[in-house]
Parts: C-alpha cells; sequence; structure tokens
C-alpha cells in the first residue's frame, strides 16, 4: 500500500521529534475505552512559556478532551476535540466508500486564530498511488482585523519502485484580492533497514525556497539512529539523534541540534529522553533540553528546561 505524504520521511521525524518534552511542561495523559465502545483520550498540560522580546514567562494549563466512535461494519467513525484553549472540533469520516481505499473526511474546527472553518477532505489510496484534496471554508471569523483565506491543498504520493516514493503537495490560499501558492515535494527511499528522503519547500509568494536531507538507520542491537539538515533563508538547521532500547519497559533518547545564521552559529541544544513502562498502566518520560551556550558561558538563547509526561491506559 502506498504511504501519505504526511509519513515520507516520518522515521526520522519521530527519532528527532518525539518524546522530547521541554518548557518545564508536566502532562498527565489518558485513554479509556467505555461499554458502548467510545475511545476517550485525554490530557492535562501545564508549561511555562518566555516572550522573546518581553522576557516574561507565563504559566499555561490546558485540558484537552478527544472522544472517538467508529461504527466498524459500516467504516464510518466520529470523532471529536474540547480544549480549554477554545480549540475545538468535530468531525465525521466514511472509509472505503464506493471502493476499497476511497475515504472522506470532513471537519468543524473552531479556534481563536482561524475562527470557525469548515474542512472537506477525499483521499484515495492504493499499492501505488495515494491522493488527497483538502478545501478549508472560513465560515465564521473571531477576530475582525483579520479573515483568513479560502485554503485548497492537493497532494499526491507515487510508488514509483517497490521502496521509491515520490510526494508532491500543493497549498493555494484565496481571499480574493491576492493568491498564495505554495509547493512541497518529498522523494524517500527505503532500504533494509534504513530510510533515506530529500524535500524542499517553495513559497511563490514571499519566493523562497527551504530543502532538506533525512536519513533513517535502524541498527540489530535495538539501536536506531537519524540526522537531519535543512537549509532555509536564515541559515542552516542540522540535528542527530539516536534511540536505544535497554529492553521492555525502559528506552532512552538523545538528540543535538545546531542552528546558524549569516555563517555564524547561534543556537546549540542537547536533549535527552528517558522512557520508562512503570506497570501495565504508565509509562513515565522524563526529559531535558539543554542550551549548551549557557554552559559555556555565553547567554543568548532560550535557558534549559525540562518535561515530564505520565500516559495512563486501560
Amino acid at each position: 500500500m502506498s504511504k501519505d505524504f504526511k509519513d515520507l520521511g516520518k522515521e526520522s521525524k519521530d527519532i528527532l521529534s518525539k518524546d522530547f518534552i521541554s518548557g518545564n511542561s508536566l502532562i498527565f495523559t489518558g485513554k479509556i475505552k467505555t461499554p458502548n465502545d467510545i475511545e476517550i483520550k485525554g490530557s492535562v498540560k501545564r508549561n511555562f512559556k518566555t516572550d522573546a522580546k518581553t522576557k516574561v514567562t507565563k504559566e499555561n494549563v490546558e485540558v484537552l478532551i478527544e472522544p472517538k466512535y467508529e461504527w466498524k461494519h459500516q467504516d464510518v467513525e466520529i470523532n471529536g476535540k474540547l480544549s480549554t484553549s477554545r480549540d475545538h472540533s468535530l468531525g465525521f469520516v466514511s472509509k472505503d466508500l464506493f471502493t476499497k481505499g476511497a475515504k472522506i473526511d470532513f471537519q468543524g474546527t473552531s479556534n481563536e486564530k482561524d475562527g470557525l472553518t469548515l474542512k472537506l477532505s477525499p483521499s484515495y489510496k492504493s499499492d501505488s498511488f495515494s491522493s488527497q484534496i483538502t478545501c478549508s471554508y472560513p465560515f465564521l471569523s473571531y477576530n475582525k482585523k483579520t479573515t483568513q483565506p479560502l485554503k485548497w491543498t492537493i497532494e499526491g504520493v507515487f510508488k514509483l519502485f517497490e521502496r521509491l516514493y515520490l510526494g508532491i503537495n500543493f497549498l493555494i490560499d484565496k481571499d480574493y484580492s491576492n493568491s498564495k501558492k505554495k509547493i512541497d515535494g518529498v522523494v524517500s527511499h527505503a532500504k533494509h533497514n534504513n530510510v533515506v528522503s530529500a524535500r524542499f519547500s517553495f513559497d511563490h509568494h514571499e519566493d523562497s525556497l527551504v530543502w532538506g536531507l533525512s536519513y533513517y538507520q535502524e541498527l540489530k542491537n535495538k539501536t536506531k539512529l537519524a540526522a537531519d539538515y535543512e537549509l532555509d533563508a536564515k541559515g542552516p538547521t542540522a540535528k542527530i539523534g539516536g534511540e536505544y532500547k535497554v529492553d521492555d519497559r525502559t528506552t532512552l533518547k538523545g538528540l543535538a541540534v545546531v542552528k546558524s545564521e549569516a555563517g555564524a552559529p547561534t543556537d546549540y541544544r542537547l536533549g535527552l529522553s528517558f522512557k520508562q513502562n512503570v506497570s501495565k498502566h504508565l509509562k513515565a518520560t522524563l526529559c531535558a533540553d539543554v542550551n549548551v551556550r549557557h554552559i559555556l558561558g555565553e547567554g543568548a538563547g532560550q535557558a534549559h528546561s525540562f518535561g515530564c509526561e505520565f500516559e495512563i491506559s486501560e
């Protein structure tokens, strides 16, 4: 079966981003299933954010609930989201509609940035090709000063050979007075236990080009390695990380990030993650985000931060 566009290069993305919690965050997540097969996910998140200009630190607390119900015999799903940050949604999904691999996703979302938005996303996936068209219609704006444009996203992934994928994504914003166009492309090749991906992103409105390369390698001794290099108008960003599974209950991860602007390094950061299956129903993740420049006596960049997450399941 062909991959979705968002899944191209996912292996390296997960190693370099997943389970790295920062911002002095404390997170509790949980998932339960009711007797009538309604799945409910919930989370409580507390963190601190520092404004880069004013240097003022603010505490943020968010409670999130995501219910989902599936009629498996009808291939129909209803999902929703409720949040104290006023980010809500209600969706309807129908799978294998008319033919195998066809799906239609209808979502209504509400948040302070985009207002009330209706999204319609028909998609199709086969062994050699996958595609999706998404139309986002701004039904109601909560901010009178700004209005969101009508957005069209068209994406397709072609399986050229057994392990070679080509993905293209077009984004068009139309607000009747101006039109913004953006194109993203990814080429991904998987062989044995490694994945190599190349990507680019071109914004026609801002006339900017971003390109990057990523690499993922899975070793036999329960070790996974990943590297990523991205270059934009400001400068390059390089990341390298790894995951080592000590045993069935313990996983260790490490991450190093270097950013440069105008030919000079501006940020060195190290990420550390320790994940432990405390019991059958509880997982704990402890993380540290370290600013190396602060250790070297330089005051630039965000300060060190830590994170902790407890995941509870049935």
